[in-house]
């Protein structure tokens, strides 16, 4: 059976086990009643197949592609809704991730929590994923600088 499927996640007390295809690590998440109510409301369009959320709607081989398709088009769609929103920078799941990453830092915690809220088995992954957001938010620093000093 193939990894990330419904049969894959584990249930107990609270929190849900699965594995993450890129790395192949264990991760432990705490599994949320909103969680939960969004599965149950897409049950009777999956009961019949391994996946959680009727993203793969066929089993003939294009399981990847039919992935590709639908993450491609929320990605469309964040961006259009970044674009209404008057963001600056396309609106991506990946965006989200990196935001999610240096809130957490932000907020003190621990590289190392950090790390393993991303999935990442290297501590020294985190430390360059979270470089490159150092240097978006700096540049972003020095423009409100300078803006505000050549009013």
């Amino acid at each position: 059976m193939k990894k990330n499927h419904k049969y894959d996640i584990r249930l107990r007390n609270g929190r849900s086990q699965c594995s993450r295809k890129k790395t192949g690590q264990t991760l432990t998440i705490s599994w949320e009643k909103p969680m939960q109510e969004i599965v149950d409301a897409y049950s009777h369009l999956t009961k019949d197949t391994p996946y959680l959320l009727p993203v793969i709607t066929k089993q003939d081989g294009t399981e990847r592609k039919q992935y590709e398709k639908a993450e491609h088009n929320v990605n469309r769609n964040l961006k259009k809704i970044g674009e209404m929103a008057g963001l600056h920078i396309p609106l991506t799941t990946y965006v989200a991730r990196h935001s999610w990453a240096s809130i957490m830092r932000d907020m003190g915690n621990d590289i190392t929590v950090v790390g393993k809220g991303l999935g990442h088995s290297d501590i020294k992954t985190t430390q360059i994923y979270l470089s490159t957001i150092d240097n978006s938010t700096v540049m972003r620093a020095n423009k409100r600088f300078l803006d505000r000093i050549l009013k």
